[in-house]
């Protein structure tokens, strides 16, 4: 049986124990230091609480963590889950450790420190915002038809892998048509032997709920 232990937070913390609550072959051990959100959790959950301080190797000695498979901080203190996960890896031998951070830069910070696994919503929103970007800097224009069921959209190739490739080869998606490929002055209707070039401007039909589907598959193959 695998061990997780679950350390702070507020309703984040009780959707992820609700879900583990759900999952075969766990045994669940959650501490919080919020008294009353301690007791909220026991109330709404049925899950026992110690309401402790992560930070202190005693709260773990009590709660039984040792040599745990897994040791989620789920503080909305990002000092306080460094040290958490710090104690629960260096003391107690945990074998995996996950932390929350609300400042993106704690990412890098926290991996220097042994932390196994740092997520922060807004690096990883940073990191969607700027992928997209990417992408849509590759598109050169975009129209809907049918009440915008239907997008028509036009996507550059500039230093992409697909320069040189077949269009057979690539695993283009099923759920989408390439209409016709701008190549300088000349319009390509192309067909399964059709050779991409760099600077090819190819016009894709598809749905619009899977444009950027579409827009994902061609950017990676972006050099």
């Amino acid at each position: 049986m695998k061990k997780v232990v679950i350390a702070n937070g507020t309703y984040q913390a009780a959707y992820i124990i609700r879900r583990f609550l759900d999952i075969k072959g766990i045994k669940l051990i959650v501490l919080n230091d919020d008294e009353a959100f301690a007791t909220y959790l026991t109330m709404s959950l049925g899950v026992g609480v110690f309401f402790a301080d992560a930070t202190k190797p005693d709260s773990f000695k009590v709660a039984g963590i040792y040599e745990a498979d897994v040791f989620i901080a789920l503080s909305e203190n990002d000092i306080t889950n460094a040290i958490s996960c710090l104690v629960a890896k260096q003391i107690f031998k945990v074998k995996k450790t996950i932390s929350v951070a609300k400042d993106p830069r704690n990412v890098e910070i926290f991996g220097h420190f042994g932390i196994d696994s740092v997520i922060s919503s807004t690096f990883i929103l940073f990191e969607r915002i700027k992928h997209e970007t990417e992408v849509m800097d590759k598109l050169v224009s975009t129209m809907s038809i049918d009440n915008s069921k239907i997008v028509i959209s036009e996507f550059r190739l500039e230093n992409s892998k697909l320069s040189n490739m077949v269009l057979k080869d690539i695993g283009f998606p099923n759920f989408a048509n390439i209409a016709c490929i701008f190549r300088g002055n000349d319009t390509i209707i192309p067909s399964g032997k059709t050779v991409f070039q760099n600077f090819d401007r190819i016009v894709i039909v598809t749905a619009a709920k899977n444009q950027m589907k579409v827009l994902n598959f061609l950017h990676q193959f972006d050099n």
